[in-house]
């Protein structure tokens, strides 16, 4: 009963206002329900990437700094009293104590075979879902409220800490034959994590209230224009027919409009997701592949010579410089991205100097060769090919270095039959191809035939365990006067 009566004085009161009030009162209650609901979302998205992202990046840290102690450990056997004085050493350091303050490793079936809390070393505990999932290969972290039987040693330090799991591997890489367990401290991660999600609540409600005023003025405007039309209804009948006419056209004009504007919008998105990701992304990829090297180095107690004065092996030099050759190079290419979506200095070059330049880019900034196989090739080319042409080049490059160590890479550039024809090629591990190409997780390939496919080119790639990888792209040559006439 009371639920007819508050529905008869909502109609009450909506029938007593304009169209446009109508329109401004329904639309308000419809924008702050989607706002409490996509805010809330955003909340809960924000919140676990960050938990994940921060213990991930701890993980890569954590396995490089005990991967060296570990060495020749198999799965089930016990850790010799050396490798837990070099673990002691390394998480009893008060630096590294205050980031990390317990830390554990798992043998199979549960058995604790490392701690820094000597009293649980040789106990067996229940595997949990987290450790089972390590087990498996996967680096998982989440915040604990420590009411695990394990954690009873934790309790003390903290009401809740960032627990991660993460498997280690040692030898061929291929077995898990333990885990490391690692607890974090959650104060600053909590202010990280509730200063983004503030931040995604403003940029939500600014863009719910910017989505309200617009709309709202847009059908205040038609509902000042209807009833203008209705007052002069009676005696403007002629020109109500040629406003009528007008509208349908301005309508029409609307719809292919608001369609060109869905499509350009949705090529420009993808065309800054590709540039990001195969400029800047492969840079800052390979500065955290040094930093790592670098990492493992200095871990292994490298004794190189550095340069006088340095204070650093030589390793450590040689990949600071690397990193810092590969940050100021994905800096510059992201201000390249924001002031004219390129690289500028490609539109100026032939289509043979724009291939040679990703090759060299590629050489220096990882120290490896390319074996380059170059035929004739025409000189005026559309920019969209020469800048297609250099990212496929860096993006395939970039990824046999990657995971292949940069072995046997080689280019061939040859043009048959009006269609320019890259194949690049290593002699790295391969892969199993049906899991890359099912995967949702390789922007990088994904990118490449987005890219040819927008141009109207193809893709392919051949690939197995063992017997390396080849690339063969397919772009059809044009020049900048038929892709402008287009």
């Amino acid at each position: 009963m009371w639920y007819m009566c508050g529905m008869s004085r909502v109609q009450g009161f909506l029938s007593g206002l304009s169209v446009a009030g109508r329109f401004k009162v329904i639309s308000l209650v419809i924008l702050v329900a989607g706002l409490i609901g996509i805010g809330s979302w955003m909340q809960r998205q924000i919140g676990e990437g960050i938990v994940h992202g921060t213990g991930h990046t701890t993980a890569l840290y954590v396995g490089s700094l005990i991967a060296p102690a570990l060495q020749g450990l198999t799965a089930g056997s016990p850790l010799s009293s050396e490798r837990m004085a070099t673990l002691d050493s390394y998480f009893q350091a008060p630096a590294l104590r205050e980031q990390i303050p317990s830390f554990k490793i798992w043998g199979p079936d549960g058995v604790v075979l490392y701690a820094t809390d000597p009293g649980v070393i040789g106990r067996r505990y229940p595997v949990e879902d987290r450790l089972a999932r390590a087990w498996r290969g996967e680096t998982t972290a989440g915040i604990s409220n420590l009411e695990a039987a394990e954690n009873a040693a934790e309790r003390p330090l903290a009401k809740n800490l960032l627990e991660t799991y993460s498997p280690v591997y040692v030898g061929d890489a291929t077995h898990v034959v333990a885990v490391a367990e690692f607890y974090q401290r959650v104060d600053e991660l909590r202010q990280e994590i509730a200063v983004a999600q503030a931040w995604s609540w403003v940029l939500v409600a600014g863009a719910m209230l910017a989505i309200y005023l617009l709309l709202g003025g847009i059908v205040q405007r038609a509902s000042d224009t209807i009833l203008e039309q209705q007052v002069r209804l009676s005696d403007q009948v002629v020109r109500l027919q040629e406003l009528l006419a007008q509208n349908q056209d301005l309508t029409e004009r609307e719809r292919r409009a608001s369609e060109r504007v869905v499509t350009i919008s949705e090529r420009f998105l993808r065309r800054i997701s590709a540039e990001l990701h195969d400029g800047p992304a492969q840079d800052l990829s390979l500065a955290l592949l040094w930093f790592d090297a670098g990492d493992s180095a200095s871990a292994a107690g490298a004794s190189a010579a550095a340069p006088a004065g340095s204070g650093l092996p030589a390793p450590q030099v040689r990949a600071d410089a690397l990193i810092r050759q590969a940050l100021e190079r994905a800096l510059n290419e992201v201000r390249d991205i924001s002031s004219g979506l390129g690289i500028p200095e490609l539109y100026h070059l032939a289509l043979s100097s724009a291939i040679e330049r990703a090759v060299f880019a590629h050489e220096q900034r990882t120290g490896t060769s390319v074996r380059f196989c170059r035929g004739e090739l025409p000189a005026e080319v559309a920019d969209s090919t020469k800048l297609t042409s250099y990212r496929l080049i860096q993006e395939s490059l970039a990824n046999s270095f990657r995971h292949g160590g940069g072995r046997g890479q080689a280019l061939d550039a040859r043009v048959d039959g009006g269609v320019l024809i890259l194949t690049l090629s290593d002699e790295g591990p391969g892969f199993d191809l049906t899991q890359v190409i099912d995967s949702t997780k390789h922007l990088g390939i994904a990118g490449m035939r987005e890219r040819l496919q927008a141009e109207g080119g193809s893709f392919h790639i051949e690939s197995a365990p063992g017997r390396g990888t080849q690339i063969v792209a397919r772009l059809p040559l044009r020049t900048e006067a038929e892709v402008q006439s287009e």
